[in-house]
């Protein structure tokens, strides 16, 4: 099945109304029509039109994906619009789903989608609206871009909470693997979960606490779809037409009627009747919307992949698993952060519940970057010494495995707590101590000494300060002003409301959980 994607905005819809090509008409929508009219969750499209590889020819198929893309410009990294996409394509022999495919050494984006459609017998159409509903390749442009969107471009071997088959990562597997699985459930509907002819419990989401719809499905067609992405959208989506529904809403299938209707509406249904709403209608928990809710303030660059379906007990605990950490929700303390793999919610710090950093603490705890006092407190507004600074950048690079092989200053020897990780800080650049030898580790970090210190663990990005000074209080000349300027370049620090930094002053443990939190936001 597809990977489960978020609704994505289809900059050039409108326009797509408009286009004709030879051979068929452009679309003149009734001013009053819903996009979703005529949705019948058993009856996605017909089994006639889904079927029909001679919809468009090739060089109609060209010039729709030309004239959808017009507007389209490259990635500055020179990712291509899809129209100027090309790319050789193998030779592929003749299976018991697909016709035998001839090599091209420079195939387009256009010409994939029509050679795989005619070899496996799919309507073109559909491959193209599969396309945009999975990626919005069609549509994206500029930085949109990216090669990822081609490696995932239908969302072919690409399941649910385990990540994209590498042997898919291309747009020519991706297009030919969703056309081939096409013909697999029209030919073996017996292997599959949604079989036409059969009222089925439909998942609404990946989710499974949002329940399932029972769904009779009319034809082929829909059940394949069902089995491609086996997920109905909820009312909430359906309410929503184009945009976002509630926690267990999904929208691929939607999308599906909804792209197919606006881009080519002979082919869709031409019913006018309002869109049906599958039942029984999903169960939306306080538990869910307020754990995914949390999810994405985090965002993935904080969580990574989710790893499973939420679970709750008896008790009314819940847990969602992401590779980096695991979200908790009860009723009484709602959701809070739990380091991953652990199988039981973390106790709260005894003093950070006032702490106006404590999604950031909460974060550093369940990433192991921070563990607290043994006391049960995280000592919010306490500074951060030099020591414990070093122990933060080395689990928050990952705690990388390293041995000492000599001691750097003379004030840090073999017995301190901390010797290895500030050793480890010293032999990738991190820091280089003061000029008498010494690392001084239980001086408090200043502000600009932070600033350093993240910046040479991101790597030392290239810089170049702006001419005008960001801060009142870091002008040209000061000791890490470039590194300072970094930081409010990269988003992890914006100063004070009147417009200093305060270079000299300590930094907090709460303080220093935000900059690394906003650090690794990606």
């Amino acid at each position: 099945m597809p990977v489960l994607r978020p609704l994505r905005a289809l900059a050039a819809a409108a326009a797509a109304l408009a286009v004709g090509l030879a051979g068929w008409a452009a679309p003149t929508p009734a001013s009053a029509a819903s996009p979703l009219d005529g949705f019948d969750p058993g009856n996605l499209i017909s089994d006639a039109a889904f079927y029909r590889p001679g919809a468009m020819t090739r060089a109609e198929v060209t010039a729709f994906v030309t004239q959808i893309g017009a507007a389209c410009v490259p990635n500055a990294d020179k990712t291509p619009c899809l129209k100027d996409y090309t790319v050789p394509t193998p030779a592929l022999t003749a299976t018991a789903y697909c016709a035998a495919l001839a090599a091209n050494p420079a195939n387009t984006g256009a010409g994939i989608v029509a050679d795989v459609a005619t070899a496996c017998g799919i309507n073109p159409q559909v491959l193209l609206v599969l396309i945009q509903r999975e990626s919005s390749l069609l549509t994206r442009s500029g930085s949109q871009l990216t090669r990822q969107m081609y490696n995932q471009a239908t969302g072919a071997g690409c399941p649910d909470f385990t990540g994209c088959a590498p042997d898919w990562a291309s747009y020519f597997a991706q297009v030919y693997g969703a056309a081939e699985r096409f013909q697999k459930y029209r030919q073996h509907p017996e292997r599959y979960n949604h079989r036409a002819g059969t009222t089925v419990q439909i998942a609404y989401h990946p989710e499974t606490t949002c329940g399932k719809a029972s769904v009779y499905l009319q034809n082929q067609a829909t059940a394949g779809l069902y089995n491609y992405t086996p997920y109905v959208p909820n009312q909430a989506a359906i309410a929503a037409v184009s945009g976002t529904g509630d926690a267990c809403s999904t929208y691929g299938n939607r999308n599906f009627h909804r792209i197919l209707r606006a881009w080519f509406p002979a082919t869709a249904s031409g019913s006018t009747a309002p869109p049906i709403a599958p039942s029984p209608p999903a169960t939306v928990t306080p538990a869910l919307t307020e754990t995914l809710a949390r999810a994405s303030q985090l965002t993935a660059a904080r969580t990574g992949n989710a790893l499973a379906p939420m679970t709750c007990t008896a008790a009314g605990v819940c847990s969602k698993r992401y590779a980096n950490l695991t979200i908790w929700w009860t009723a009484a303390r709602r959701t809070t952060l739990g380091v991953a793999g652990v199988t039981a919610p973390p106790a709260p710090y005894t003093d950070a519940a006032s702490s106006g950093f404590r999604n950031e603490v909460e974060w550093l705890t369940a990433r192991r970057i921070a563990t607290g006092w043994p006391d049960g407190t995280f000592r919010p507004a306490q500074p951060i010494a030099r020591d414990a600074m070093a122990a933060f950048l080395h689990r928050a690079a990952g705690a990388p495995a390293f041995t000492p092989t000599r001691q750097t200053f003379r004030d840090v020897t073999p017995d301190n707590p901390f010797y290895r990780e500030i050793e480890w800080a010293a032999s990738v650049g991190i820091t280089t101590g003061y000029p008498d030898g010494t690392y001084r580790p239980l001086e408090p970090v200043r502000r600009d000494a932070m600033a350093a210190f993240l910046h040479r663990a991101s790597g030392s990005p290239a810089l170049t300060p702006p001419a005008r000074a960001t801060f009142t209080d870091v002008p040209a000349g000061l000791p890490f002003r470039a590194e300072i300027e970094w930081l409010v370049a990269s988003g992890v620090t914006t100063g004070y409301p009147d417009g200093t930094y305060r270079p000299w002053d300590p930094v907090s443990r709460e303080a220093m959980a935000a900059f690394l939190y906003r650090r690794a936001g990606g």
